[in-house]
């Protein structure tokens, strides 16, 4: 399959109800010589996507409550101590609402 088919696929398994859904996907597997083609593509895809309240439409809306946000965030720092680079969203925009991160 291809990587321009693959990459809106990845962002759809990621990211459903802000990505705090049990099958939200954490990780992809991808051979060494695809990787900085599906990084750019991904995070390509992931800034695009609208944040905001549920009323508007977004693509992704608020994290459920201050505990989830927490967890967010101490997920991209474990994320990133173990080494991975941040190539979207560190941190959140408006409490409780984040920019979709992807280490």
């Amino acid at each position: 399959m291809a990587l321009e088919t693959v990459a809106p696929l990845l962002v759809k398994a990621a990211f459903p109800h802000a990505g705090q859904t049990c099958s939200a996907g954490t990780r992809v597997l991808v051979h060494r010589s695809l990787h900085h083609s599906l990084v750019e593509q991904l995070s390509t895809l992931i800034k695009e996507l609208k944040v905001g309240p549920g009323l508007q439409s977004p693509d992704i809306g608020a994290l459920v409550s201050r505990d989830q946000q927490r967890k967010v965030q101490d997920y991209i720092d474990i994320g990133t101590q173990e080494g991975a680079t941040a190539i979207q969203g560190e941190r959140y925009l408006m409490v409780p609402t984040w920019n979709p991160a992807a280490l």
